[in-house]
C-alpha cells in the first residue's frame, strides 16, 4: 500500500525522525467528533529527537495525585497536576446527569418509585436526542485522555 505523507521540511524532530530505518507500521483508528478517522503509525529505530537539552543540576521530583513538587540547589516548587482536567470533568458531570434525566424520561417503566433501577433484563429505548448527546459524552472522553495524554 502506498500513502501520501504530510512533511513540513522545516521541522527538525521529523527530519530527524526520517532518517531512521522503519521497524513497522501500525494502522490506528480513532473516533473524533463521531467520525473514523484512520493514522498510520511508523515505529522507527534509534533514538528520539532531544529538543531541550539537559542541564548539570541534580533535581528531585515528587508526583502526587494532584500535585507535582520539586526541590533543587537553587529552587523548590510545587505545581498543580493537570489543571485543564478538572475543568473538562465538571462538564462530563453535568453531561452525565443529563442522560441520565433523559434515560428516565424515556423508560420509566425500568424505574422505582425511589428512583433506583428495577433487577431483571430491560430494553432500554433511547431518543434521537439521547443518542446525540452520548456521542458528545465520548468525545469528551477523548479529548479528556488526550489532554491527561498530553500534560503527563
Amino acid at each position: 500500500m502506498t500513502l501520501k505523507c504530510l512533511i513540513n521540511p522545516k521541522d527538525k524532530w521529523l527530519q530527524h525522525a526520517l532518517q531512521h530505518r522503519v521497524k513497522f507500521c501500525r494502522i490506528i483508528s480513532k473516533i473524533i467528533k463521531g467520525n473514523p478517522h484512520f493514522y498510520v503509525q511508523l515505529i522507527l529505530e534509534g533514538y528520539p529527537y532531544q529538543k531541550v537539552k539537559m542541564g548539570d543540576e541534580t533535581m528531585g521530583m515528587d508526583i502526587g495525585p494532584s500535585t507535582i513538587a520539586m526541590v533543587s540547589d537553587t529552587k523548590a516548587e510545587l505545581k498543580e497536576f493537570c489543571e485543564k482536567v478538572v475543568k473538562i470533568d465538571k462538564e462530563k458531570r453535568v453531561i452525565q446527569r443529563r442522560l441520565e434525566r433523559q434515560r428516565k424520561a424515556n423508560n420509566p417503566q425500568h424505574y422505582n418509585v425511589d428512583g433506583t433501577i428495577k433487577k431483571g433484563k430491560k430494553v432500554w429505548k433511547n431518543s434521537k436526542r439521547y443518542i446525540k448527546i452520548k456521542k458528545e459524552l465520548a468525545e469528551m472522553e477523548r479529548r479528556l485522555a488526550e489532554t491527561r495524554k498530553m500534560l503527563q
